[in-house]
């Protein structure tokens, strides 16, 4: 499966969560995506080794991420609805642009590809 896309600005990275005697780790980053009309909130899924890297990330750096589209059903019971979930699973990201808190609440925007 071809790797899907997506681009935009960090509003929350949840803590890291453990699963588990084999160590799965698990961690959510919402992106929002500010079309003028609507905002579309995303929801990535980092797991495991990718949980660390995710550490860096902090709200309001504009990112790119690399994803895998995974779907699984869940059903109770034989009797129970079916039930479906899909998840943007993160394959890699980069860091297009940090905000930066300075001076107080003063808010200044940094270019990651920058060298200095």
């Amino acid at each position: 499966m071809k790797d899907l896309l997506v681009t935009g600005t960090v509003v929350k990275v949840g803590k890291i969560q453990s699963f588990g005697n084999n160590g799965f780790q698990k961690m959510e980053v919402i992106l929002e995506q500010d079309s003028g009309k609507y905002i579309n909130y995303v929801p990535l899924e980092f797991t495991n080794e990718y949980c660390e890297k995710a550490n860096e990330l902090e709200e309001g750096m504009e990112v790119e991420a690399k994803f895998w589209l995974n779907g699984r059903k869940w059903q109770k019971d034989d009797q129970s609805e079916e039930r479906y979930f899909v998840s943007l699973k993160v394959a890699d990201f980069r860091i297009l642009s940090k905000t930066q808190k300075v001076n107080n609440d003063v808010q200044e925007t940094v270019n990651a590809d920058c060298p200095f």
